[in-house]
């Protein structure tokens, strides 16, 4: 069976992968960039398997470690970064013998989410990484962690993958055209998130009540789109940055249908004016999320973009 069988899109990192994999050139480190949901981890895993040759799953592999954020064990709440405590004791775990007496592999979920004390601390094993050791970490984009950080890995960039071949590798999962076609519109090409949407009905209702907020955002005057969004924000204690990228996706969705119906002369809420305007905030925000930017105060920066 082939290394990267099940992933859909990414074919030029999976050439790559696989060439790397035969001329036994892999790197010590790789940065996997991209958004949520586009594949990065399902890749990641099927290197990993590949490497560790024999083990069903990872969870059964010893010498491999993974690392993201914690939930606080006083307060119960989830954290919003990697502290340096967590990325020593990764490190002491990577630097020990392999028990298999091969190769020692640890993965970053959150690359991210890494404080100032965590990113140096990382700094100084890429730099000077020890025995046959491989490390993979995951990030939405290359601004979000360290320049320093970044110039030590290979970075793969995992691009939203076109709607016709998401259509079709859903299709030979054994779902429906008629089912996959609408949900790989509201994916933005994540391939996970169209697998959620299929097999999560709570989760995508979720993203239709999104999506109409949205909607109702962009038609509403200025005092209505403010109330709004203070009333998107959830007061309870959730990852609220999570909330707040999904709402920047159905952001997007709402703004590439207008984009879409400006092009092509059919009725539309905004113009195209707007619309360029409006994806051009977006950017912007989306760009702070990872700096801890006020949930409530990035979407009124959106909603007075028009």
């Amino acid at each position: 069976m082939e290394t990267f069988s099940g992933v859909i899109g990414h074919r030029r990192v999976t050439s790559v992968l696989d060439r790397m994999i035969e001329h036994d050139s892999l790197p010590h480190a790789f940065l996997f960039l991209g958004s949520e949901g586009v594949g990065r981890t399902l890749v990641a895993e099927k290197l990993l398997l590949r490497l560790f040759a024999g083990a069903a799953s990872l969870e059964t592999v010893p010498d491999y470690l993974s690392l993201e954020v914690q939930d606080d064990l006083k307060t119960g709440k989830h954290k919003t970064k990697i502290v340096v405590g967590q990325i020593r004791a990764f490190i002491t775990r990577l630097s020990m013998s392999a028990f298999a007496g091969g190769l020692k592999a640890g993965f970053i979920m959150e690359a991210d989410r890494l404080n100032a004390g965590a990113s140096n601390a990382l700094l100084k094993t890429l730099e000077e990484p020890h025995g046959k050791t491989l490390m993979i970490l995951r990030a939405p984009d290359i601004e979000s962690v360290l320049p320093t950080i970044a110039s030590r890995c290979q970075i793969l960039r995992f691009y939203p993958v076109a709607v016709e071949e998401l259509v079709e590798g859903l299709v030979k999962k054994g779902y429906s055209r008629e089912d996959v076609e609408p949900v790989v519109k509201q994916s933005l090409g994540r391939p996970g998130v169209a697998l959620k949407l299929l097999k999560d009905s709570a989760f995508k209702a979720a993203q239709e009540t999104g999506y109409a907020s949205m909607m109702r955002a962009f038609s509403s005057d200025i005092p209505s789109r403010l109330r709004l969004a203070a009333d998107l924000v959830p007061k309870t204690e959730v990852n609220k940055r999570v909330v707040l990228e999904s709402l920047l996706d159905r952001c997007e969705e709402v703004l590439s249908g207008q984009l879409h119906a400006n092009i092509f002369g059919t009725a539309s809420l905004l113009s195209l004016n707007q619309t360029v305007k409006a994806l051009e905030r977006l950017d912007e925000v989306r760009s702070s999320v990872p700096h801890n930017i006020n949930p409530h105060l990035a979407l009124e920066h959106l909603f007075l973009s028009v």
